[in-house]
Order: structure tokens, then C-alpha cells, then sequence
């Protein structure tokens, strides 16, 4: 079965250069980067609408899809896709189901660590973990659009798989609004993120299928 949310060969952004945007250094004791991490780790819920573009050398256009996203700590993922082919992936712990259209569909050992680390990648961000250096090499921008993240895998294999990861966080109520992934081959993902709620209390039943 092949719904991938997040094109991630960790078995979960984006070649030097390619946002075309100014960018001030910010070092991590600075009070936007500070403000950020707090909220991170004070975030244990969240839903959001997403858009996503996966943009891949073999095809002259980007792969297009739009869905919500809904995460808990610890480890409860539900990815869902609206369009243009409506599926679902849900993770709670090492646990991965998926459906298309209505139909649960076979799980395999790949669909199983690409969503488990998908969900550990969310669960890194929200907790603000992922940006405290040990796993990735990090660094602090303030750009026109908010305070940009750069990182860098440390572990080298996964750097054969993950070249880097982008995020962009509003200054204002600290969410993410962009999330990019790119891969060594110059492949990459782009996902938007808007109507996001932190603190969400989701309804029974969201982190299983349909």
C-alpha cells in the first residue's frame, strides 16, 4: 500500500538554497527561540489542517494532497488524507493501522517504521526535543515568515536517507506553519500547516480506524 504522508527513507527536507529568503542568525538563548521551546514543551495535543507537496525528480509536478493531522503524547498519531484519494494512517505506540478509501489495508514492516518514525519525528517537534542538538545539528533564523529551524542529522545513517529538515514557526502563537523534508537525491517535501489547536481534547475513537 503506498499512502506516504511524509515522503520519509528513514526505512521520516530540501536542498541548500532553495528558500530564496533573508535570514538573521538567532542563537538559542534569544527570547523568540526561547518562547518557542517553552510552548513545545508544554504541548501535549494538536490538530491541524496540512497541504502537502511532494516533489519528486521523476515527475514534472508536484504531488498535491490536503487532510488534517491530530497527535498526543505519547506516541498516538492519526494522519489523514482527504484528497485527492481519501486514507488514514493511525499509530499509538509501535501499533500502525492504515486504510484507503474506507478499507483497512495490510500493514508491513516498512509502513510500520515509516509512521512510527513519522509520528516520533511530530512528537519531537511538539515536545521541542528534536531541537535540542543531541540528534540533529541545529540552527535559529528569524525570516519574514516566522523563526526558521535548520536541521541536520548527527547519526550518518540516517543522513543516507534524510539530507535535512526545515521548519518554520510563527512568531506570534508559536505554530508550525511549514514543515520541509529533503532527500540526499535532491527529492523533497513541503507541508503547510494551518487552523492549528494545541491542548485539544480529541474525541474516542481518533487514533483507530476508519
Amino acid at each position: 500500500m503506498n499512502i506516504q504522508p511524509i515522503t520519509l527513507a528513514m526505512g521520516l527536507f530540501f536542498a541548500t538554497g532553495l528558500i530564496a529568503q533573508e535570514r538573521t542568525p538567532l542563537e538559542r538563548t534569544d527570547p523568540l527561540v526561547q518562547a518557542l521551546l517553552e510552548h513545545s514543551s508544554r504541548t501535549n495535543s494538536l490538530i491541524a489542517n496540512f497541504s502537502q507537496e511532494k516533489h519528486l525528480k521523476m515527475l514534472a509536478t508536484p504531488v498535491i494532497s490536503e487532510g488534517v493531522i491530530r497527535f498526543e503524547k505519547p506516541g498516538k498519531l492519526r494522519w489523514q488524507v482527504d484528497t485527492p484519494e481519501a486514507s488514514v494512517a493511525v499509530v499509538d505506540g509501535k501499533s500502525v493501522k492504515m486504510s484507503q478509501e474506507g478499507k483497512e489495508q495490510p500493514v508491513n514492516a516498512i509502513d510500520r517504521q515509516t509512521y512510527g518514525a513519522i509520528s516520533d519525528l511530530i512528537e519531537g517537534i511538539v515536545s521541542g526535543k528534536l531541537m535540542n542538538g543531541q540528534s540533529m545539528k541545529t540552527q535559529f533564523f528569524k525570516t519574514a515568515k516566522g523563526v526558521l529551524i535548520d536541521l541536520v542529522p548527527n547519526d550518518p545513517k540516517m543522513a543516507k536517507h534524510l539530507a535535512q529538515v526545515q521548519l518554520t514557526f510563527n512568531t506570534a502563537d508559536h505554530t508550525l506553519r511549514e514543515l520541509r523534508m529533503q532527500q540526499p537525491n535532491g527529492d523533497f517535501t513541503l507541508t503547510k500547516f494551518t487552523k492549528a489547536s494545541f491542548g485539544v481534547e480529541h474525541p474516542v475513537g481518533a487514533f483507530n480506524l476508519p
